[in-house]
């Protein structure tokens, strides 16, 4: 059975986040005081992150390569080693059935 959606929030944010983003973010004295604080951190490094592969993308444009979204192979690593704890797989799964259903509702509605 999938954790709620809250409960595997918190797992990702304990497991992932906590440990890997919010403590590269603490070196810096950038700790956040609360969960919505930590979640608007996360929504900039996605903004930022949005913005960089597609800065990527337009300059290999610019050269006359064919704009492919970059791979990043670190990441790619991480989320596979990631992947191979079931709290965290369940978690993950659980957030995109969520999602599924929010866009499943977006489109019914029109």
């Amino acid at each position: 059975m999938l954790p709620d959606p809250e409960v595997a929030y918190q797992i990702l944010f304990d497991r992932v986040h906590q440990q890997a983003f919010f403590d590269k973010l603490a070196a810096y004295n950038l700790v956040p005081e609360d969960v919505q604080e930590a979640r608007g951190y996360l929504e900039i490094a996605g903004q930022l992150r949005a913005a960089h592969e597609q800065a990527l993308v337009k300059q290999a444009a610019e050269l006359g390569y064919w704009p492919v979204q970059p791979i990043d192979w670190a990441t790619k690593q991480a989320a596979a080693k990631l992947a191979q704890d079931p709290a965290i797989y369940n978690a993950v799964l659980s957030l995109k059935a969520l999602e599924a259903a929010s866009v499943q509702a977006s489109l019914a509605n029109g």
